[in-house]
């Protein structure tokens, strides 16, 4: 019996034993795989910070723009995504975006700078790096709008001058300006527009049903032929 008990007392040490000798190992090996972590963690490259776009207000009455901040972070937000999308160079050098509050001043600084006068418009680009912005309550969806069309510039300069229809469907898209088209009662009634209806000047109301249907248009071409068609 005091046999028993004494090999009963040796089995349970020696048990104890190499379940302490495996739990030291299991926390080497812990600490090495952590340790390694750390190591390789050291070693990484550290991640490029997102660069912001260097953005200008220039104001054309006396009142404060409250809308500064959130224009800059859609400008910031819109710009990373044709980066990513479409792998468009980020800009470089300084967005001026330019606001009137009084909309004959707004007007006329229009014609005078671009030789014509859009009336109905908000919004209009001078350039890859001015946007002219009128203000009213949608400012800060109108220059996420123009802002794409000067970025659209990076891919071809003269696009604005060949084809209207692609030149707002690519920013009425790009900038998320879905329309339903149950919530238009001409293609309810299968009235659809012509090509060449969308390509029209900027006056009239079948001219202006690109700003309705651009989005549909684009969201076809990608879904059937792939961003990289579309691009």
């Amino acid at each position: 019996m005091k046999h028993f008990l004494t090999l009963s007392l040796i089995a349970v040490l020696s048990s104890c034993i190499t379940t302490q000798k495996k739990d030291n190992k299991n926390q080497t090996a812990k600490a090495d795989t952590a340790q390694l972590e750390v190591e390789l963690l050291l070693n990484e490259e550290p991640l490029e910070e997102t660069k912001k776009l260097n953005i200008e207000f220039v104001l054309y009455d006396n009142a404060p723009l409250d809308e500064e901040a959130n224009i800059s972070d859609k400008l910031n937000h819109i710009s990373e995504q044709l980066h990513t999308k479409y792998n468009l160079a980020k800009q470089t050098d300084t967005v001026r975006v330019h606001v009137w509050r009084d909309y004959e001043d707004y007007l006329a600084a229009q014609k005078r700078i671009t030789g014509t006068e859009f009336r109905g418009s908000r919004g209009y680009i001078f350039g890859p790096t001015d946007i002219g912005l009128f203000y009213d309550a949608n400012i800060i969806e109108a220059a996420e709008h123009e802002f794409v069309h000067a970025s659209s510039l990076a891919i071809n300069d003269q696009l604005g001058h060949k084809n209207r229809w692609l030149w707002e469907a690519f920013a009425i898209y790009e900038a998320d300006e879905f329309i339903h088209p149950k919530d238009l009662a001409y293609l309810r009634k299968g009235e659809f527009p012509s090509m060449a209806e969308l390509n029209g000047e900027f006056s009239g109301e079948s001219a202006n049903r690109i700003y309705e249907v651009g989005f549909l248009l684009s969201e076809f071409v990608v879904e059937n032929w792939s961003e990289k068609k579309y691009l």
